[in-house]
């Protein structure tokens, strides 16, 4: 699988981030957005093999973008209520929501992150 081209905005946004990072794993066969070797996200396909991007967020927040928007699912393979899936195609979704959930994953993982690290990953982007 090749990270569309279309998408790269998602990669360019994400790698503005201190230690953020995009990988690819072979054996989920999956884009992987990384801080500190931590999961934040996951670019891939479904079983419908749609493309999607799976985030980590609140449950609570969570179960509203999934009410509010048919193209919001529970995470795929992921837990139900800490991680949710959004539809990359034939949808009504802005760009600037898949950011926003995307950069929401990123500062949940960060924010647990121990504060010596947090400090390199701010130092080495600078």
């Amino acid at each position: 699988m090749n990270f569309a081209k279309q998408d790269e905005w998602l990669k360019n946004a994400a790698e503005e981030w201190p230690g953020a990072k995009l990988i690819y794993k072979p054996e989920w066969d999956v884009y992987v957005f990384l801080v500190a070797h931590k999961i934040f996200g996951m670019y891939g396909e479904n079983t419908q093999k749609e493309l999607i991007l799976t985030v980590k967020g609140l449950p609570h927040q969570n179960e509203e973008l999934v009410e509010m928007y048919s193209e919001i699912k529970p995470g795929y393979h992921m837990n139900k209520s800490h991680w949710i899936s959004l539809q990359l195609r034939n949808h009504h979704l802005e760009k600037t929501l898949f950011i926003h959930v995307l950069k929401n994953s990123y500062t949940l993982v960060f924010d647990k992150l121990p504060i010596k690290i947090k400090k390199q990953l701010k130092i080495s982007s600078h």
